[in-house]
């Protein structure tokens, strides 16, 4: 599995895969970018024939917060965000 991203952390322990949040100073929100990073770890979980349990968490003192509201306000967030959202989902 991939460790290039910016706003996720994905580890293995054994058939379990642990996909943590890693944006604390926005209490996890997720924008643009974490919405397509976390569509592309969906992808590359979900194809895994050794993965068998999801575990999703987050970083600091929220898990998320949701959609990343500063992003939304100015205007980088577009209407594709929310079908990415549901992909990865």
């Amino acid at each position: 599995m991939s460790d290039d991203y910016e706003t996720l952390k994905i580890t293995r322990e054994g058939r379990l895969v642990r996909l943590e949040l890693v944006h604390p100073d926005r209490l996890n929100a997720i924008g643009m970018a974490g919405v397509r990073e976390l569509l592309t770890a969906a992808r590359e979980i979900a194809a895994d024939e050794d993965s068998r349990m999801l575990a999703i968490t987050g970083t600091g003192r929220a898990f998320c917060s949701g959609i990343d509201l500063k992003e939304l306000a100015g205007g980088h967030i577009d209407q594709s965000y929310f079908e990415l959202w549901d992909r990865a989902l």
